[in-house]
């Protein structure tokens, strides 16, 4: 009898006890709000820094490429050419041609005169215009002659169809191209291949493609340098062909012809 009283009693206190317990550990939980720091007395634990991170690569910025200087192109009404006779024969240029003019010339103030005697010249032949499409001095300064929808024309034997023929002013068998023609053939080259989607590669010169000097031998030296430098502006991005007509054409050939 008394081991059943004690057994009742035992079980009836087991619950107050456990309760006792879960209060106690409920004392020590951080009320809400107030700050989770270390127990007072011991030191806090330090947090280690953070390293700065570098930007991925495709995160940085590129500085910009600036855009090439424009080419200038001397309209031919500025230049003072006659218009061009009827007839020619249509075409679309699908390379590049490099000749010379055959005739000595030092000084550039004399080639807007050159280029109109040429003209009364090839159209005497029989030609509706100046043989060449574009023309470059040696200052540099480029010239706007036939249309380069119509083929060209050439006392030599062989077929101009698609060819863009470019003029280089002087005699480059008795003379040397200076840098100012050669950089600005190489831009010019680098324009009219990407304005017309043709291939760097066509780039050629007249000798190569029929018996003759021309360009001349100190011009047809550089051709290849004419290529490579043609092609680093293409891949930065080819200048842009500008049309420099009425009064403001005409100043830039009366300025020429009195100054170079």
């Amino acid at each position: 009898m008394e081991r059943r009283r004690f057994l009742t009693t035992l079980a009836a206190a087991v619950p107050f006890a456990v309760a006792g317990v879960v209060t106690a550990l409920r004392g020590r939980d951080v009320p809400a709000g107030e700050p989770s720091g270390p127990a007072p007395g011991t030191a806090p634990v330090p947090t280690p820094p953070v390293a700065p991170t570098d930007p991925a690569p495709d995160e940085a910025t590129a500085p910009e490429t600036p855009a090439p200087e424009p080419l200038l192109l001397l309209c031919r009404d500025a230049l003072g050419l006659a218009p061009a006779l009827a007839g020619g024969v249509a075409h679309a240029p699908v390379r590049v041609t490099v000749h010379h003019s055959a005739v000595p010339l030092e000084d550039a103030r004399d080639a807007p005169r050159q280029l109109r005697a040429f003209q009364r010249d090839h159209q005497r032949r029989g030609w509706v215009d100046l043989a060449y499409h574009r023309a470059i001095d040696p200052a540099g300064n480029i010239y706007e002659l036939r249309d380069p929808a119509i083929e060209g024309d050439s006392s030599t034997d062989y077929d101009l169809t698609g060819h863009l023929q470019l003029l280089c002013l002087g005699d480059f068998d008795r003379q040397e191209p200076t840098p100012a023609m050669l950089e600005e053939l190489a831009r010019l080259v680098a324009a009219e291949c990407a304005a017309r989607d043709v291939p760097l590669a066509t780039l050629s010169a007249h000798r190569d493609h029929v018996l003759t000097w021309c360009p001349g031998g100190a011009l047809y030296a550089r051709l290849d340098d004419t290529r490579a430098r043609a092609a680093e502006l293409l891949n930065v991005g080819a200048p842009a062909l500008v049309r420099l007509c009425g009064d403001e054409g005409t100043a830039r050939i009366a300025a020429i012809e009195s100054r170079g």
